[in-house]
């Protein structure tokens, strides 16, 4: 059979997805836990101690005899081993001397010129017997000694206190609850299925098959 078309106009459907949202806010409140602190300040401080020597004088009582003294007609010779002066005259020639040069060249001494003579004076120390009158004097204690001070010097350990701070803080804090609130906003959405057809035109050949059987003929 010859080709054929069958026409048919199906409905071909599909879809879309469409997401639709909406705004949202609320306003939520929370316990806030809030701490205040203050700080403390204060001092900690020791006592160091030291020891130091100092003078620590005092004073005492002395007591003098003053001698009573008068000149004696007597006298009294002193006799003392003195070292002297002893001088004796000295005399010598005083001359230049002459150096000249020879052949070879070396210095050589040629005499003295210009001699005169010189005196002096030659001194030595020598111990001399001196012999001197001095005065006696006849002396007796006062009755009353004269009384008078003296210091006495002394050292004495001295205990001493040096004190020495430190500057300390520490905190003071106390805790307590607020409300405290805040909007949240937001947005909830949801999906939704939009379905769209259209018609589409469908041609579907075909062909009919011819079951005919051919027989043989005889002759």
């Amino acid at each position: 059979m010859p080709l054929q078309y069958e026409e048919s106009t199906p409905e071909i459907c599909s879809y879309k997805v469409d997401t639709q949202c909406t705004k949202r806010s609320k306003e939520v409140c929370v316990s806030v836990p809030i701490t205040e602190c203050k700080i403390n300040g204060y001092t900690d401080c020791k006592n160091v101690p030291t020891t130091k020597q100092v003078r620590d004088d005092t004073l005492q009582d002395e007591y003098f005899s003053e001698q009573l003294c008068s000149i004696s007609r007597e006298k009294k010779v002193i006799t003392e081993v003195k070292q002297m002066p002893v001088c004796k005259t000295v005399s010598k020639q005083q001359c230049d001397s002459k150096w000249v040069v020879n052949e070879q060249g070396e210095k050589v001494w040629a005499g003295n010129e210009n001699c005169k003579e010189v005196t002096w004076e030659d001194c030595t120390l020598e111990d001399k017997i001196v012999t001197q009158e001095v005065d006696v004097w006849d002396c007796t204690p006062a009755p009353t000694p004269i009384v008078y001070q003296s210091a006495v010097l002394a050292n004495v350990d001295v205990t001493l206190t040096r004190r020495q701070c430190t500057a300390k803080a520490t905190p003071v804090c106390s805790q307590t609850t607020e409300q405290r609130c805040k909007t949240v906003e937001w947005e909830d959405c949801y999906d939704s299925i939009i379905p769209h057809c259209n018609k589409f035109n469908v041609r579907v050949p075909y062909q009919e098959y011819d079951h005919r059987l051919r027989c043989a003929v005889e002759h």
